[in-house]
């Protein structure tokens, strides 16, 4: 059901293949899901699902504690989570706070969802997210103005088909097509500074070519591409353990050494995301592979190496 709904610009083959069933068994476990009244077909002229009945479950008797203790634990999800899951986590407790009887209550505990979750967590206007979410539910084009680092820290205005909306190391994004550009772009939805509607009529379809889970397959965080890069780290011992108890990529291959060591590889699309982790773990890892990413942390070290070998004290009078 979440795969259908977080993903559904995909074939039954696709989706079949991505739970390593048959194309039978998909159909068997489509009518399991009706007889639980969740129906949705595959639509081949828009080359995605579409739900016909998601049935509302009525929340039962909910104290406040349990409302207020499900909103502070899905906030514990931006630690741990990834993908689209922990985005309509919230959209369900949401629906839970906007039912509560108590209108001054109901008030109060919008105000500590919207403290807890947008302000601290996303880091994004609520009404940002609920615009762009009804863009990319109603297949609505939109005009967004965005600030950009990449673009020498400056506001630029896009035209933007919304594709999907997914979370990643705590913040929200979005894929989508931008019509200004004419390519699909990740945009981080904490810097859409504002949305403006297109005229009427107003619609968008979803590129053919478009599969959330294979844009991002190669991705170690964030950033997509087509080729892939082998980076190859070298951890010791006193974090070989740490590494192993943890599955970071799914590509990562690890290797024993003898000194209780391990030698980590793996495949993605933009090699310094790699690196930026790395530099957590300090002396501890050695990045190997490829060359142009050691030289990148010699580069570095030699930069803080200068750096802490200044007086802090006397560079902080200058500045002031």
């Amino acid at each position: 059901m979440t795969e259908i709904r977080g993903n559904p610009c995909q074939t039954p083959e696709q989706i079949a293949r991505y739970f390593g069933i048959s194309k039978t068994q998909f159909y068997k476990d489509k009518a399991e899901l009706e007889k639980l009244n969740f129906r949705f077909t595959y639509n081949r002229s828009t080359r995605s699902f579409e739900i016909e009945k998601d049935p509302f479950v009525p929340t039962g008797n909910l104290t406040l504690t349990e409302i207020s203790a499900l909103i502070m634990s899905v906030r514990q999800l931006f630690d741990m989570s990834d993908y689209i899951i922990t985005y309509r986590a919230i959209k369900a407790i949401k629906k839970i706070v906007a039912n509560y009887p108590d209108i001054t209550v109901r008030h109060k505990l919008e105000r500590v969802l919207e403290d807890a979750i947008y302000n601290e967590g996303y880091g994004c206007k609520e009404t940002i997210l609920n615009a762009l979410e009804y863009a990319m539910e109603h297949r609505k084009i939109v005009k967004i103005t965005y600030f950009s680092p990449y673009d020498g820290f400056r506001k630029i205005v896009h035209d933007v088909d919304v594709y999907m909306i997914f979370f990643r190391r705590r913040s929200l994004y979005m894929d989508a097509y931008c019509r200004t550009t004419r390519d699909i772009r990740t945009y981080r939805l904490s810097r859409v500074l504002k949305i403006e509607p297109w005229p009427e009529p107003n619609r968008f379809e979803v590129r053919e070519d478009y599969s959330f889970r294979n844009r991002h397959r190669d991705s170690f965080s964030v950033f997509t591409g087509e080729r892939k890069t082998k980076v190859k780290i070298r951890f010791n011992k006193e974090k070989a353990f740490y590494i192993q108890e943890v599955k970071w990529h799914p590509s990562e291959k690890i290797e024993a050494l003898k000194d209780g060591g391990i030698l980590y590889e793996v495949e993605v699309a933009e090699p310094r995301e790699v690196i930026w982790w790395v530099r957590q773990w300090g002396p501890d890892a050695e990045v190997l592979e490829p060359e142009e990413m050691r030289q990148y942390m010699l580069n570095m070290a030699r930069r803080e190496v200068e750096m802490y070998g200044r007086n802090p004290e006397e560079e902080d009078k200058n500045l002031r």
